[in-house]
C-alpha cells in the first residue's frame, strides 16, 4: 500500500474545480465549473510539504514539477538559464552535461525535462492505493534529483546576489526582450518559492555529497532525515487549488504545457472573484431591502411618538394653566 500520490513517482496530474471552489459555498458554482475544461499534465511528485502521510486527514498537499518536452526557455531576469534543469531517460541532452533521471521504467516521451522553478504547490484527498507505480526514482535517484535542485537554486541565489551587487554599481543594464517576457510567464511560480525555505532545505539537507557515497549509505541518509524531521501531514487551505492524481500515466498521448495550468488556476481565481461579488452584492441588497421594510416604517413611528409626546406636554402645560387661572379667579373672588 503507498499514498496517492507516491513522492518520487511520476503521475498524471488534473484540476479538480469543483473540490477547489468548494469553500465559497455558491450553489452557482457546480454549473460554472460543469463548463471547464481541464488538461492533464505529468508531474514529478517533489515532496509532500516534507511532513509525513497522515491518513487521518482529508486532504494533503504537495509540490509538483511539470514534465517539459525539450529545454525551456531561459529567464535571465530572474537568474534562471536552460541549464538549471534535469534530463529525464529516456532524454540526454543537457547544456552541463548532467546525466539524466533513470525512472524505474523509461518514460514513454523523449527529450524530457524537469526544472525546480516551473512548479505548483497543489492538495489532493488523502488516498491509498496497492496499484503498481511503473515510473519512479528509487533512493539514490531521488537524491540525485534533490543534489541538482539544491545546486539550481544555489546557482540562482548567486546570480541574484551578483544582480544585486551590479544594481549598485553605475553600469548599462541590459533591456528586457520579448523572449524574456515569455520565459516569465513560465517561470511564474519563481518568486513565490524563491522565499520558500522550508522547499530548499528540505531537499538540500539531504542531498550532501551525494557522489561520494554508496548507495545503501545514501538510502540510508535519506531515511534518516525523513524520520528525524518526523512530522504527521496537517489538513492544508480549503482555497488551495485541489487536483486529481493518477500513476497510470498510458491517457496521456503528448505533454501539456504548463502554461495551460497556470491559466487554469487564474480561471478559478475569476470565478472565485465573481462569487465574492455577487456574495457582497447580495449582502448590500439585503441590507437595501431591509431598511426600505423596516427603516422607513420605523421612522414614521418615531415621528408618531415624538407629535404624540408634544400634544401630550401641551395637554399638560394647558391643564397647568387652567388650574392656574383657576386658583387666582378663586381668591380674587375671595377678597
Amino acid at each position: 500500500m503507498h499514498s496517492v500520490p507516491r513522492r518520487g513517482a511520476w503521475a498524471v496530474m488534473t484540476i479538480d474545480p469543483l473540490a477547489s471552489l468548494m469553500h465559497l459555498d455558491d450553489r452557482h458554482i457546480p454549473a460554472i465549473c460543469a463548463g471547464l475544461l481541464n488538461k492533464k499534465y505529468v508531474v514529478y511528485v517533489a515532496e509532500g510539504n516534507g511532513k509525513l502521510f497522515n491518513p487521518l486527514i482529508p486532504y494533503h498537499e504537495h509540490t509538483v514539477e511539470f514534465l517539459m518536452h525539450g529545454l525551456p526557455r531561459p529567464f535571465p531576469e530572474a537568474c534562471i538559464d536552460a541549464a538549471m534543469t534535469m534530463p529525464v531517460f529516456p532524454g540526454s541532452r543537457h547544456p552541463l552535461g548532467r546525466a539524466p533521471l533513470r525512472p524505474s521504467t523509461p518514460l514513454p516521451w523523449p527529450d524530457c525535462y524537469l526544472s525546480p522553478f516551473i512548479t505548483a504547490h497543489v492538495r489532493c484527498r488523502t488516498l491509498v492505493s496497492d496499484a503498481s507505480v511503473p515510473y519512479q526514482l528509487d533512493i539514490p535517484e531521488q537524491l540525485r534529483h534533490d543534489a541538482f535542485v539544491t545546486e539550481d537554486w544555489r546557482r540562482r541565489a548567486e546570480g541574484q546576489a551578483f544582480r544585486a551587487a551590479l544594481a549598485r554599481c553605475p553600469a548599462v543594464h541590459r533591456r528586457p526582450t520579448s523572449t524574456d517576457a515569455d520565459a516569465g510567464t513560465v517561470y511564474s511560480s519563481v518568486e513565490a518559492r524563491s522565499s520558500d525555505a522550508e522547499y530548499s532545505s528540505s531537499t538540500g539537507s539531504t542531498s550532501a555529497e551525494v557522489g561520494s557515497v554508496e548507495a545503501d549509505q545514501r538510502h540510508h541518509t535519506m531515511e534518516v532525515a525523513l524520520f528525524r524531521n518526523a512530522k504527521l501531514a496537517k489538513t492544508p487551505p480549503n482555497d488551495m487549488t485541489t487536483v486529481v492524481f493518477t500513476h497510470d500515466l498510458s491517457g496521456v498521448e503528448q505533454l501539456s504545457d504548463p502554461l495551460d495550468f497556470f491559466a487554469e488556476q487564474d480561471t478559478l481565481r475569476m470565478i472565485a472573484d465573481g462569487s465574492r461579488f455577487r456574495r457582497e452584492y447580495a449582502i448590500k441588497q439585503a441590507e437595501r431591502s431591509n431598511a426600505e421594510t423596516y427603516d422607513a416604517p420605523t421612522v414614521r413611528l418615531l415621528k408618531r411618538t415624538r407629535v404624540l409626546r408634544v400634544l401630550s406636554g401641551i395637554r399638560r402645560s394647558g391643564k397647568r394653566a387652567l388650574r392656574r387661572i383657576f386658583l387666582l379667579h378663586t381668591a380674587d373672588s375671595v377678597q
